[in-house]
């Protein structure tokens, strides 16, 4: 008993790390329901940082600072979706 209490204790959060999987796709099979709020504050977090990072530069706002910014922000797939082709 006190084994599984430790790998569970040990245990990182699949959202919270990269994964080398077919398709880049989600290790499904690793998630838990106890996964998702850690990882939405988690990406709440990061996206406030960089938010904050934007508002605090001291550079004057020009449309290529802003179309970089938003790029790393929110970053758009590089080619699309099969079934939209």
């Amino acid at each position: 008993m006190a084994t599984s209490a430790a790998i569970a204790c040990n245990r990182v959060n699949p959202f919270l790390q990269e994964w080398d999987t077919p398709y880049g796709m989600p290790p499904f099979e690793q998630i838990r329901i106890s996964d998702y709020i850690p990882a939405l504050k988690a990406g709440i977090e990061q996206q406030t940082a960089e938010i904050q990072a934007i508002i605090d530069n001291p550079v004057a706002a020009t449309s290529s600072r802003r179309s970089s910014a938003s790029s790393t922000t929110c970053p758009r797939p590089k080619t699309a979706p099969k079934w939209k082709r």
